[in-house]
C-alpha cells in the first residue's frame, strides 16, 4: 500500500504538462497559440498641421501676436485667450479655429475649457501638434539628475548593501516647491477601501516619480510580488467577516486590524527607524478588493502589525500585502522615498542615471479639464504627469485624436456627454482606468453616441488594482470598438446601463491579479438590458494562481447578448453567467478554457437550497427583489424596448412561474463551438435547462479536433468549411477575425 501511494505521489508531482492523469492529479488545459489573423495596426503619419494661431516654447506671450510660426505665443493659455477673442469678434473662417503647437514641453497646473472656448453650431476649435516633433503637456516638473547628490552618513546608516552608494537625494524646496505641492499620502485601492470612513486619510492621489516614463515605486517590501499574512489577530471592525457592524455605512473611524507577519518580514521590520510612517497595501480579504492603510504600530519582537483600519471585509490569513513608504526599504532600482517634512527626495539611481529623464507629477486637477465645453478637438498631443485624470471632459461633440496619455494617477480620459470620440490614442502607465464614456438619457433611452475606437490601452490599474478597466461604459448607448486592451491587473471592459456596443476589441494579458473577475464584466442589475458584446478576441488572461473568466455576467445580470466572440486560453470559464434572465450567448468560439460556459442558478439555488446567495433572495425584502424597483414601470419606451424585463415579479405564491425573479429563464446558449481537454460545454445548472434554451453547441476534445481549424498551430481559428462544427452548430457563422483589433 505504501509503495502504491508513493508512486501516485511521484506522478502527481510531475509537470502539469505531462500526459499522465490519475486520480488526485489535475492537468492544466493545453495552451493554444494566440490568434494571429487579427487586424494589424499601422502607424500613420499625419504630417504638418498649419494653424490660425501658433504656440512655441520659444515664443512670447507679450510681444508676439501668435498668428504665424514666426511670431508664436509661448503658452497654450495665451493661445486660448486669443481663441476666445476671435470667437467673440467673429474673426474665423470656415467655422473652425486651429491652434498649432510646435514641438516641446509645456507645463501647466490645468488647462480649463468651458462654453467660451468654442461656439456650438458656429465655430469648432482644434488644439493640435504642428507636426515637427512631440508636443508634451505636463502637469509635473522635470528634476535634473545633476541636482541629486549622495546621501549623508546618517542616511547611509539606515540603508543596506549597494543602496548606501546608489541612493541619491535632492531637496525639492530648491525647485520652489512646498509641502502643499507634494502633498500627503492618502489611501488607494478599489471600491472596498475603508478610508472613506476616516476623514484623515482621504484626499488627492499622491505625487509620483517617473524614470524615463516608467512609474517608480515608493520604497517597499517585498520589492516585488506580495508577502502573506501569517495569522490574523484582529480582523477589525468591518462590514463583513470581522466584527460585523450593522451601522457600517454611518460608522466613522472603524478599528483597524492586527496581524502577524512571517519570519523574514519580522527581521526586516526590526530595522525600521520610523515604522509608523509605513503603509500597507494589498488584498486584505478578497482578490477583487484592494485597499491600503497606514500602520498604527509595529511590534518587531512579536512580529505583529496594527493598522489604522482594515478593508470593508477585514483581514484573513494568507492575505497578500506589502509595506511601502519605508526609508530602509529603498534598496533596488525603480524605488524612491520622500521625506514629506523636509522635502528631501531620495531615489535609487540605476545604471544610466546621469542621462535619465526624471519627472514628478504635481497637478491635482486634470491637465486638460473641459466643463460644459463642446466642439473642441485635441489632436496629436502627449498628456503626462498628473495626479488626477489626465483629460476630463463634460460636454458634447469633443474629440481626442491620435494622442498619448500617460503617467497619471487617475484615469487617462473621462468623458460625459453626447457624441464625443476618443480615437487612435495610446493610453499607458495609468494609475486607475484608461477611458470612461458616460452619457445618454436613462428615461428616453436616448443614446449618448460616445465612442472609443481604435485605441491602444495598456499598463493601467498600476495604483488602483481592481475595478479599474481599460474602457468603462456608463449610461446609455456608448461604444467601445477596435481597441487593443492589455497588461493590467483587472478587467479590460466594464459597463453598466443600457444599449452599449462592445465590438471588435483585441483583449489580452488582463485580469492578472484576480480570479473572481472577467475580462469583460458587468453585474448586479436586472435593468441593464440591451447591451451587445460581439466579435471580440479575448486570450491569454490571468496568471499563476489567478484564474479569471472571459466574459462575466455577475449576480443575476439580465438581458445581455454576446455572439461571435473568440476566447482562447481562459483559465476559468469562457462565459460565466450568474443566474440572470434573458441572457443570450450564441455562436462564440471557445478554445482551451478550463470550462466553456457556466450558467449558474445562484438565485434559484439560494431560495430553494439555501445556497450562498440566499440572503439576497430568501425573503421579499431580499436585495434581488429590491432591484426590481429599477424597472421603470409606466415608461412605454422601455416597455417596447425590453418587454421581457417587465414580466419579472416577486410573487412568492407563484415561485415556479417562468417570470418569477429568481428563475433563470429566457436565456439562450446555442451554436457555440467549444474545444477543451474534456470536450464539455462547461456547467449548466438543472434549473437553467428547465427555464432556458440550451441547444446545438458543438463540444470537442481539442487534442483530437485541431484539424477543424484552418491553421491551429499558426493561430488561425477559422473553422474549415466542411468541418464538423458547422454541422453541430448550424447557426454558427465565421468570426471576422481580420476586422478585430486596431486598424
Amino acid at each position: 500500500m505504501k509503495k502504491k501511494i508513493l508512486i501516485i505521489a511521484l506522478i502527481c508531482a510531475m509537470s502539469l504538462t505531462s500526459a499522465v492523469s490519475l486520480i488526485g492529479c489535475s492537468k492544466a488545459p493545453e495552451k493554444a497559440p494566440a490568434p494571429t489573423n487579427l487586424s494589424k495596426y499601422t502607424i500613420k503619419d499625419y504630417g504638418i498641421h498649419e494653424g490660425d494661431i501658433y504656440v512655441s516654447t520659444k515664443g512670447n506671450d507679450e510681444k508676439n501676436d501668435g498668428l504665424s510660426k514666426a511670431s508664436p505665443f509661448a503658452t497654450i493659455e495665451r493661445a486660448q485667450s486669443e481663441v476666445r477673442l476671435m470667437i467673440e469678434n467673429g474673426k474665423f473662417s470656415n467655422g473652425k479655429i486651429t491652434v498649432s503647437i510646435l514641438a516641446g514641453t509645456y507645463y501647466t497646473n490645468s488647462l480649463a475649457f468651458n462654453e467660451l472656448d468654442s461656439k456650438v453650431g458656429v465655430c469648432a476649435v482644434e488644439y493640435c501638434a504642428y507636426g515637427d516633433g512631440e508636443v508634451v503637456i505636463s502637469g509635473g516638473i522635470n528634476l535634473n539628475t545633476s541636482d541629486f547628490t549622495s546621501v549623508n552618513e546618517a542616511d547611509k546608516a539606515r540603508l543596506s548593501g549597494e543602496a548606501k552608494n546608489n541612493v541619491k537625494v535632492v531637496d525639492l524646496t530648491t525647485y520652489g516647491l512646498k509641502a502643499e505641492d507634494w502633498g500627503k499620502l492618502y489611501a488607494v485601492g478599489g471600491f472596498h477601501n475603508a478610508s472613506k470612513y476616516d476623514g484623515d486619510t482621504t484626499g488627492d492621489n499622491q505625487c509620483e516619480l517617473f524614470d524615463n516614463g516608467e512609474r517608480m515605486n515608493i520604497a517597499r517590501y517585498p520589492n516585488k510580488d506580495y508577502a502573506k499574512v501569517s495569522k490574523v489577530i484582529d480582523a477589525g471592525q468591518t462590514r463583513e467577516h470581522g466584527e460585523n457592524l450593522t451601522d457600517w455605512e454611518t460608522r466613522r473611524n472603524p478599528r483597524g486590524g492586527t496581524f502577524e507577519v512571517d519570519k523574514e518580514t519580522k527581521k526586516r521590520m526590526a530595522g525600521w527607524k520610523n515604522p509608523t510612517e509605513a503603509w500597507v497595501f494589498g488584498f486584505f480579504y478578497w482578490d477583487w478588493a484592494d485597499a491600503s492603510t497606514p500602520v498604527t504600530s509595529i511590534n518587531p519582537e512579536a512580529g505583529t502589525v496594527v493598522t489604522k483600519y482594515a478593508s470593508t471585509y477585514g483581514w484573513k490569513n494568507d492575505a497578500k500585502y506589502y509595506f511601502y513608504n519605508v526609508f530602509e526599504e529603498l534598496d533596488t532600482d525603480g524605488e524612491w522615498y520622500l521625506d514629506r517634512t523636509t522635502g528631501k527626495l531620495y531615489l535609487y539611481a540605476s545604471d544610466g542615471f546621469e542621462g535619465a529623464s526624471i519627472s514628478m507629477s504635481l497637478a491635482t486637477d486634470s491637465v486638460i479639464d473641459m466643463e460644459n465645453a463642446s466642439n473642441i478637438t485635441l489632436r496629436g498631443l502627449t498628456i503626462t504627469d498628473c495626479r488626477a485624470n489626465a483629460i476630463n471632459i463634460v460636454g458634447d461633440n469633443n474629440s481626442v485624436l491620435n494622442c498619448i496619455i500617460k503617467n497619471t494617477a487617475g484615469e487617462g480620459i473621462s468623458i460625459k456627454g453626447y457624441n464625443n470620440k476618443v480615437s487612435e490614442c495610446e493610453i499607458k502607465k495609468i494609475g486607475e482606468g484608461g477611458i470612461t464614456l458616460d452619457g445618454g438619457d436613462s428615461t428616453s433611452l436616448r443614446g449618448a453616441g460616445n465612442v472609443a475606437d481604435n485605441n491602444y490601452v495598456h499598463d493601467y490599474g498600476e495604483i488602483y488594482k481592481t475595478y479599474r478597466a481599460g474602457i468603462s461604459l456608463k449610461g446609455v448607448g456608448n461604444t467601445a470598438s477596435h481597441n487593443e486592451i492589455a497588461f493590467a491587473p483587472h478587467m479590460a471592459i466594464f459597463y453598466e446601463g443600457n444599449n452599449h456596443l462592445i465590438e471588435y476589441n483585441d483583449i489580452h494579458d488582463v485580469v492578472k491579479l484576480s480570479s473572481d473577475a472577467g475580462a469583460i464584466y458587468a453585474g448586479r442589475s436586472v435593468s441593464f438590458y440591451g447591451n451587445v458584446i460581439r466579435y471580440n478576441a479575448i486570450y491569454n488572461i490571468g496568471s499563476g494562481e489567478f484564474k479569471p473568466n472571459g466574459i462575466y455576467f455577475d449576480d443575476m445580470l439580465a438581458g445581455q447578448t454576446a455572439y461571435g466572440n473568440l476566447l482562447v486560453n481562459i483559465p476559468s470559464f469562457g462565459f460565466l453567467i450568474g443566474g440572470g434572465k434573458d441572457n443570450s450567448v450564441k455562436e462564440n468560439l471557445i478554445i482551451s478554457a478550463e470550462k466553456g460556459v457556466y450558467y449558474d442558478d445562484r438565485g434559484y439555488e439560494g431560495l430553494h437550497k439555501k445556497g450562498w446567495y440566499k440572503e439576497n433572495v430568501d425573503s421579499p425584502n431580499g436585495r434581488h427583489y429590491k432591484l426590481l424597483d429599477e424597472i421603470p414601470h409606466g415608461n412605454s419606451i422601455w416597455e417596447q424596448a425590453y418587454p421581457e424585463m417587465f414580466k419579472m415579479h416577486a410573487d412568492f405564491d407563484n415561485q415556479d412561474d417562468i417570470n418569477f425573479a429568481v428563475n433563470p429563464s429566457g436565456g439562450v446558449v446555442s451554436d457555440n463551438l467549444i474545444f477543451s481537454a474534456k470536450a464539455s460545454i462547461g456547467q449548466i445548472e438543472k434549473s437553467v435547462k428547465k427555464y432556458s434554451t440550451i441547444e446545438n453547441n458543438g463540444t470537442y476534445k481539442l487534442s483530437k479536433y485541431k484539424s477543424m481549424f484552418k491553421d491551429y498551430d499558426g493561430g488561425d481559428y477559422t473553422i474549415v468549411s466542411d468541418g464538423k462544427g458547422l454541422e453541430d452548430a448550424p447557426e454558427y457563422e465565421q468570426i471576422p477575425f481580420s476586422k478585430i483589433g486596431r486598424y
